[in-house]
């Protein structure tokens, strides 16, 4: 349960929103799943695998390989986090390297990368995914989502208060397990300034630490 397969129900719901049928399919495709208690909120089916005519699979970018496999249907990848494709961690280059090799072998990445990818639709998260496409000759069109947390009635209605009575301190936020090493060598060369990692809080928390610090 992650903001990945969040987005994905999200999506999903907001096209029966809209008045289009949808559904979610679980990985691995065999296997039976129940929908996690966090996203039944969404009302979204869950749906088997068939490859048929009229039917549109949109697949995350970390199973890419799948996605060439749509013989009959159409296929799309959603880029919503670059790194999970490429595997960068921004620590070990050699790492990165052999972590995306062991998921071509896997088969979750193609072996003739992104060029093979090239007749599929792609939709990106944010306008850094739009630009990495781009970078690699594939146009793509921006579909993002929201977070739950930061769209909900009662939060929208509570940020004027909260907006009022927070007190921002000289904090920088960060993310503890992305770029650990770009991160050390911050707090290394910049030891006057308050470095905070956010780390075991749920979103409405994190939503007021967002309020305490001037960045993130």
């Amino acid at each position: 349960m992650t903001a990945g397969p969040e987005a994905i129900h999200q999506l999903a719901h907001d096209l029966i929103r809209l008045g289009h049928n949808a559904a979610v399919v679980y990985f691995p495709f065999a296997e039976e799943f129940k929908t996690p208690a966090p996203y039944i909120q969404y009302q979204v089916p869950v749906a088997k695998y068939r490859d048929i005519e009229g039917e549109l699979f949109i697949f995350p970018e970390i199973v890419t390989t799948y996605a060439l496999k749509i013989k009959h249907a159409k296929a799309a990848i959603w880029w919503m986090s670059v790194n999970n494709y490429t595997c960068v961690r921004y620590g070990y280059i050699w790492r990165d390297k052999l972590r995306y090799l062991k998921n071509v072998v896997k088969g979750l990445r193609p072996i003739g990368g992104l060029q093979t990818l090239r007749t599929l639709m792609h939709f990106a998260q944010s306008h850094y995914a739009l630009n990495f496409l781009k970078a690699n000759g594939i146009i793509g069109q921006l579909l993002s989502d929201p977070i739950p947390i930061y769209t909900s009635a009662s939060y929208l209605q509570s940020l004027p208060e909260k907006c009022t009575k927070a007190i921002r301190s000289n904090t920088i936020l960060y993310n503890p397990h992305k770029g650990k090493k770009v991160v050390r060598s911050l707090i290394a060369q910049f030891p006057n300034w308050r470095f905070f990692p956010l780390s075991g809080f749920n979103r409405a928390q994190l939503a007021n630490k967002f309020l305490e610090a001037k960045l993130y």
